[in-house]
């Protein structure tokens, strides 16, 4: 099977490591450039794969815990009020969803997406070309589409800072201030700042598209948050690759 992934991006290049890994009689071909990726967390849920990829037994694992706070992390607690939840998610314009705040887990073993792109790229870089031609069976979009409709998106901002989170690997801030979340090195924020990173955020429940073109006779899977404009994680796709293509 001719098989094309676009973007090369942390999702691209994920996919490319399993499938080719996977299936190794496919002929896949990645198009796109090498991405920049940003310092912030990038995490897969360990107990949210249904199974163990390749290249599980190179990257590093780690416990990340999860906290809250209401007065700029003068307290952090593992157990947020359901008034600090409300506030979360009042102060975003949300409703609570099965895909929000780490679903709700107080701590979750986890590798690094950033370690993951890394690895895959060393493993894969010969499949990656700026530009593809060819004739194709299938072919997975993982880059911003702007063609879709019925999706909310929302622009956020990321400062890089470091801060004592007292154990914690993330903490989410249910207070008034225009803070998203904290990080280690960083500081998701709802409104715009001096010196932000600016990135572009969906928070439509998670779903994976497909179309056919049946005079090329090629299916077209939009596998990312970007090319679906929902809250899809890498973790999704993969599942779904494992269910409908077992090695």
């Amino acid at each position: 099977m001719n098989v094309l992934i676009n973007g090369a991006g942390v999702s691209g290049m994920i996919l490319c490591d399993v499938l080719r890994t996977m299936h190794p009689e496919w002929n896949i071909s990645v198009q796109g450039n090498k991405s920049k990726i940003g310092s912030y967390p990038l995490l897969l849920d360990l107990d949210q794969i249904t199974f163990q990829p390749d290249a599980f037994s190179n990257l590093k694992k780690r416990m990340i815990k999860v906290g809250f706070t209401n007065d700029g992390l003068k307290t952090i607690v593992e157990e947020p009020t359901d008034e600090m939840l409300e506030m979360y998610y009042k102060k975003q314009g949300r409703e609570k969803t099965s895909s929000s705040m780490s679903n709700s887990k107080k701590s979750f073993k986890a590798i690094d997406l950033r370690d993951w792109y890394e690895y895959s790229w060393k493993r894969n870089k010969d499949l990656v070309h700026k530009v593809q031609t060819g004739q194709y069976d299938l072919v997975f979009e993982t880059k911003l589409d702007f063609d879709h409709v019925g999706w909310k998106s929302e622009t956020e901002y990321i400062v890089m800072k470091d801060f004592d989170l007292k154990g914690f690997e993330y903490v989410y801030d249910c207070s008034e201030m225009s803070v998203k979340r904290y990080n280690k090195n960083c500081v998701e924020m709802l409104t715009k700042v001096d010196d932000a990173i600016k990135v572009q955020n969906f928070y439509g429940e998670p779903k994976i598209f497909t179309s056919y073109d049946v005079k090329t006779k090629c299916e077209t899977i939009y596998a990312s948050r970007n090319a679906t404009k929902s809250q899809l994680k890498v973790v999704d796709v993969l599942n779904y690759i494992n269910e409908r293509w077992p090695k």
